[in-house]
């Protein structure tokens, strides 16, 4: 019987560039997987932003509707009438829409694009310093 010494060989080449391509596949992967989830999450808070002023929205709405009726009452009072009230605050409506939709179509759009716009900034802005050095 003879003893024979196990010697533990040296890893080949291949076997480390193989191993160093499935390291850095994981790495990768880790890398797009928080990427991705940092975007779901930015993406969530735009949403959650964008609801919060559809909600403000909404409010001043409803409270501009109890305004131009109180406004069309009392303007139906000063006439005589209820109705010439409301058809004064529908005829001054009217021409709020047609300056609106004549004169300045791109009055409104530009107006939303600059309050989008200057709210992406913030965003922007909000980032850590170290992420967007890295980008």
């Amino acid at each position: 019987m003879s003893d024979k010494k196990h010697t533990i060989r040296p890893p080949r080449l291949t076997d480390i560039i193989a191993e160093t391509i499935e390291n850095s596949y994981r790495d990768i992967s880790a890398i797009i997987s928080a990427k991705i989830e940092l975007t779901k999450l930015d993406i969530a808070e735009m949403i959650a932003s964008v609801a919060a002023w559809l909600f403000v929205a909404c409010l001043v709405l409803v409270g501009m509707a109890y305004f131009m009726i109180a406004a069309a009452l009392l303007l139906g009072e000063m006439l005589g009438k209820t109705s010439l009230g409301f058809l004064a605050m529908g005829m001054l409506m009217s021409a709020i829409a047609v300056c609106f939709a004549k004169l300045s179509p791109n009055m409104l759009k530009n107006f939303f694009w600059r309050l989008v716009f200057a709210k992406l900034v913030e965003l922007e802005q909000q980032k850590p310093r170290d992420e967007i050095s890295k980008s």
